[in-house]
């Protein structure tokens, strides 16, 4: 019986891994790359998620190979810890196959809620990136890349204002074709230009610009055009995109390598300064998204104020300025000719040089 064979029939029979540690609860999805499944520790009945590599690796000729991969991207992210990145508790291989345990983390992630047409104002937007910018940058310290950066993989936790970083991308070595297909089914908008490329491993830099067009994704509902297409908006007012969020998004993220930030952290500081936005009331088991409306600029709301609006504020300036002015010549009232504008000295020739008509006409 083949490795793919195998896992087939696992796939079918297996409902608990490591001698009843882990019992499977139900599948949430399978990939190119990985298979993820919702489960319970039965030791401490915390809700976790188990991953494993995709049926589809099991009869491929490297499966070893992605095995290995699999395993080293595992105990690198053990090490990964952030309050906003999902942790790992363990890993372990059963019956010839790799399993990742994480943390199970509740809520609807930033995909589901986009397509309610949610979206956010900037400071909200950037809040959120800022945490997930900051979960990054422990990742790269720690020579790992998460390779899967896009809103469907940011938990909106209920009850605060905070999302976590799920779902670490399994980016093994495929084919060209492969991986075009994958990036432009998945990561459309989201992949870097160098994931076209025919030699490609994942760099910072690529969650980098998964994480800038992720933000604008944010702000306007879509994600930016496909790398290499040219057709990403070049106007910041067209998309109601602050101009300086507009200019750290396409000048510093959704550009070709060289010219990206050296880093996440630098990028992160080309963020305008926003206040935190408040934490919502609403603490139920589902996220609350009432304040999450579309954003409406200041310059757009000034245009909206209604005729009447305006002219009364034009009648009360004009109003203020005569009052003004009538004070001025009340009060101020100045001894000689030619102390003030109010007040000036007139000049005109002697009477006797006046003009004055013949007489007899």
């Amino acid at each position: 019986m083949t490795t793919w064979q195998n896992q087939r029939r696992v796939n079918t029979t297996l409902t608990t891994l490591q001698k009843g540690k882990y019992r499977l609860e139900k599948k949430l999805g399978v990939g190119f790359f990985s298979s993820t499944y919702q489960g319970v520790d039965q030791h401490t009945t915390r809700p976790v998620v188990i991953k494993t590599l995709a049926p589809s690796l099991q009869g491929h000729p490297e499966y070893l190979k992605f095995k290995h991969q699999f395993h080293q991207t595992a105990l690198a992210l053990q090490q990964c810890q952030h309050p906003h990145l999902v942790s790992v508790v363990n890993y372990f291989e059963e019956q010839d196959l790799p399993f990742l345990v994480m943390d199970y983390a509740p809520g609807k992630n930033w995909a589901e809620l986009l397509a309610e047409e949610k979206v956010l104002p900037p400071e909200t937007a950037v809040h959120y990136i800022r945490q997930i910018g900051a979960a990054l940058q422990v990742m790269h310290d720690r020579g790992v890349c998460h390779g899967d950066v896009r809103p469907a993989n940011l938990i909106y936790l209920p009850g605060n204002e905070d999302v976590v970083l799920t779902d670490v991308g399994i980016v093994c070595n495929f084919t060209l074709g492969i991986r075009q297909t994958y990036a432009n089914l998945i990561l459309a908008g989201y992949a870097s230009p160098a994931y076209y490329a025919e030699n490609f491993t994942p760099k910072p830099a690529d969650d980098l610009y998964a994480l800038a067009a992720t933000l604008y994704c944010l702000l306007t509902g879509q994600p930016p055009a496909i790398a290499g297409l040219n057709s990403a908006p070049r106007d910041a007012e067209a998309t109601k995109i602050d101009r300086r969020l507009w200019q750290a998004i396409f000048d510093f993220g959704l550009q070709t390598a060289e010219w990206r930030s050296p880093d996440i952290k630098t990028w992160l500081a080309l963020l305008p300064e926003y206040p935190a936005p408040a934490t919502p009331p609403d603490t139920k088991a589902t996220p609350s998204v009432s304040n999450l409306t579309a954003y409406e600029s200041p310059a757009r709301k000034s245009r909206r104020r209604s005729p009447l609006k305006s002219l009364m504020f034009t009648g009360a300036i004009a109003g203020a300025l005569g009052i003004g002015f009538g004070l001025v010549v009340r009060v101020y009232r100045p001894s000689l000719p030619g102390d003030s504008i109010l007040h000036t000295e007139q000049s005109f020739p002697p009477r006797q040089n006046w003009p004055v008509s013949e007489s007899g006409l």
